[in-house]
């Protein structure tokens, strides 16, 4: 059974090295600049990291060694899946103080290089966190709209108490639509045919993300795997949702 995630008020920094925390960084308050924690040890013992994924689509904030055009020393970040057993390029350090703020922090990766804003003021460095707190029940999907020309995904799903995987062609980014598709496919009854929550897999050893929010525009021909929880059960009685709106 999934664990669910816990939201806590965050008092001290430290306190995100012993719990799992919804963050996100200021000043926007949408699910794609909200992010999930949890700590990891490496495999040496080294440690701990810091594995932080999206609220909206559960990729992994991850270095890469692709150079930016400012210059050495600047690469880009990117959001990818958590496809191998460790986490690599995906771990970060919180290094605490010198920031404007008490709770301003900076994070490094694991290969040493700081995560920072594009752009050359001294305090692109620093990130001001703050915990997100939880509220009650789902939120509502977003409507459906119309897509011209719509992306095509290939999307895998199974039932949370399933193992066995099936898979569908999905067009659109919609995820009011998609939900539809899915309760079709699942032969739910109508009366729980919306009473479920949809997860989104980033890669093999990703945690499962509750998906409310549309897919992102284009990416045609990817592959999303979804893990389906219904309604009635004690895991979905304990799912929490970040507020993102709350202020």
């Amino acid at each position: 059974m999934m664990k669910p995630f816990t939201y806590f008020k965050m008092r001290f920094l430290k306190s995100i090295f012993r719990i799992s925390e919804i963050i996100m960084m200021k000043p926007f308050t949408y699910f794609n600049v909200a992010w999930a924690v949890h700590v990891y040890h490496a495999e040496n013992g080294d440690g701990p990291y810091l594995l932080l994924h999206s609220a909206a689509y559960g990729r992994y904030l991850a270095a890469t060694d692709t150079p930016l055009p400012r210059g050495p020393g600047h690469f880009r970040v990117e959001q990818r899946g958590h496809d191998q057993p460790g986490a690599g390029s995906a771990m970060w350090k919180v290094i605490a103080g010198g920031g404007v703020l008490p709770n301003d922090v900076r994070l490094r990766n694991v290969g040493g290089h700081y995560l920072r804003v594009h752009g050359s003021f001294p305090a692109a460095f620093y990130w001001s966190v703050e915990p997100i707190p939880a509220r009650d029940g789902a939120p509502r999907l977003p409507p459906p709209f119309p897509e011209v020309p719509p992306a095509w995904r290939l999307i895998r799903f199974r039932l949370e108490t399933d193992d066995g995987w099936s898979q569908f062609e999905f067009r659109g980014s919609c995820v009011y639509n998609l939900r539809k598709d899915l309760a079709m496919l699942l032969n739910l009854p109508l009366q729980r045919r919306y009473a479920f929550v949809m997860f989104v897999r980033a890669g093999r050893y990703g945690r499962l993300t509750p998906l409310v929010v549309d897919l992102p525009w284009g990416g045609s021909g990817e592959t999303l795997e979804l893990v389906v929880m219904l309604s009635g059960t004690p895991a979905y009685d304990a799912l929490r949702h970040p507020d993102v709106d709350a202020e």
